[in-house]
């Protein structure tokens, strides 16, 4: 049986540019990047409204879905 308590690691790639902008809002707002990724991690796995109208907002912007099963996963 899996240990649900176990950490485990993420990893994605950005622009340098990117990266230095996040630390330096990150610095200013007092979080540490972990800290911020969970959260955010957490309230979509909550299904947050506010992070759900973020997720269809990307959705839209990226064009995943299209415009019929967009309305569908509301």
């Amino acid at each position: 049986m899996r240990d649900p308590n176990k950490n485990t690691r993420f990893v994605f790639y950005c622009y340098e540019k990117e990266s230095a902008d996040l630390k330096i809002r990150l610095r200013y707002d007092g979080l540490k990047q972990s800290e911020f990724f969970r959260a955010l991690l957490l309230r979509y796995i909550n299904k947050d409204p506010m992070m759900l109208q973020v997720v269809e907002d990307i959705k839209k912007e990226k064009s995943v879905m299209g415009k019929r099963r967009l309305k569908k996963t509301k």
